[in-house]
């Protein structure tokens, strides 16, 4: 279903799915109408209904099915997955069918109660399920009653609490990046082409530049994960990867990894005779190597924050594009790799930045460029055109640009 909602001055597309579900990025939805419609005295037969799943390019969805006597005391559980019970847990179906499957070797006469989680390979677990319950027949029970509820709260050994069952397959990654900024983790399997967030994975840097994040449950395949680190204004590291076997693995850990330091300058484009102030993050208080077209500039030493800053002089800048890049070692003398490379443009002409294609003149194109980003809705593009700097894009900006135009044009 698709609305169009239109006013004089703004035009918003509101898409509403088919189905209802949840979107990309969250938990899968829950199974609904759990209940067990038969047992025996050594079995129980449980039924559910799927609800609608939204699936992301390599996303697979599967079960896991959790029981618990609750005659005993203390009581015990039992975690089904289709690894583990390939004849019990079956395939999770399409939305709206009724899927079954029997619960064999119980005890005669004794109370049991039975989850269904929904487990996603990129989104995590289902919040909640349904529980139904039921006393078999025989031994000293009654037997014959059933009865089913939603349960808020998930019983001990649910996949991914820590809690008893079935311990599940993880991942984790720890090391240093920077201060007040982040570290996401993202993975892909070998049929995947690209990296693809995962729920809950994006944690926070502490104080000291720490970082941990872990990624469960997991199936028993191969995956690639890989990191990368943000600092507090916004800049990013590359990649770093690590492959995971979990045909072989139940646990894999990757300690003390040490991001290269962010990268960035107040301008990627100047005017010839003008200096260029590289800044970014590294680790509190280590020493920063900045290395500028190929050949080592100097080394420097972050503040307690991680910040840094060098200015670079306009002298050492020849005219085109020069090349930076940066790695940091710590007070142990433990040294990381370099940053990825980023340029800085020296150029002739009064504005470098109203040079749009890059081709060292200001004309025509440049014109349908900036026209193009100045009434753009995507916020990149306006800051592109943005040639004040002054944070908005106004007819400023478009002044500035045709005086710019016009003295290049003498």
């Amino acid at each position: 279903m698709f609305f169009w909602i239109l006013s004089s001055s703004l035009s918003i597309s509101v898409v509403f799915a088919e189905g209802g579900g949840v979107p990309p990025g969250m938990p899968p939805e829950p199974i609904i109408d759990l209940a067990i419609p038969n047992t025996t005295e050594t079995s129980m037969t449980i039924r559910w209904t799927v609800r609608q799943l939204y699936q992301n390019p390599g996303e697979e969805f599967f079960y896991t099915i959790i029981y618990r006597n609750e005659t005993l005391s203390p009581v015990e559980s039992t975690t089904l997955t289709a690894d583990t019970h390939p004849s019990i847990v079956p395939p999770v179906g399409t939305a709206g069918q009724v899927q079954t499957t029997t619960i064999p070797g119980l005890t005669p006469g004794q109370r049991y109660r039975v989850w269904v989680y929904v487990h996603s390979s990129i989104d995590g677990v289902s919040n909640y399920s349904y529980g139904a319950s039921a006393t078999l027949p025989g031994g000293n029970g009654d037997g014959g009653s059933s009865s089913s509820q939603l349960e808020s709260q998930p019983p001990d050994s649910v996949p991914g609490t820590g809690m008893g069952g079935i311990k599940p397959r993880s991942a984790t990654f720890s090391g240093r990046a920077f201060p007040g900024g982040s570290v996401e983790l993202l993975v892909k399997n070998t049929a995947s082409t690209e990296y693809a967030e995962l729920l809950d994975t994006r944690v926070a840097v502490a104080a000291d530049g720490t970082f941990n994040v872990s990624a469960s449950p997991l199936l028993g395949k191969e995956y690639f994960f890989a990191l990368k680190a943000k600092d507090k204004d916004g800049h990013e590291t590359g990649l770093v990867a690590f492959p995971a076997d979990f045909t072989a693995l139940q646990e894999f850990s990757k300690t003390d990894i040490f991001f290269p330091p962010t990268l960035g300058f107040d301008d990627s484009a100047v005017s010839r005779k003008t200096d260029v102030v590289a800044t970014g993050y590294a680790s509190p208080e280590s020493s920063v190597f900045i290395q500028l077209n190929g050949k080592d500039e100097t080394t420097i030493q972050a503040r307690k924050d991680g910040k840094y800053s060098y200015t670079i002089p306009a002298d050492k800048l020849p005219g085109g594009v020069s090349r930076v890049r940066v790695k940091q070692k710590d007070a142990m003398g433990v040294e990381s790799s370099f940053s990825r490379i980023q340029e800085v443009r020296v150029s002739d002409l009064i504005l470098p930045e109203a040079d749009f294609n890059s081709d060292n003149r200001i004309n025509i194109i440049d014109w349908s460029i900036f026209l193009a980003s100045w009434g753009s809705d995507d916020p990149e593009e306006q800051r592109r055109a943005d040639l004040n700097k002054d944070g908005t894009v106004s007819i400023g900006d478009f002044g500035i640009f045709l005086g710019v135009i016009v003295e290049d044009a003498r």
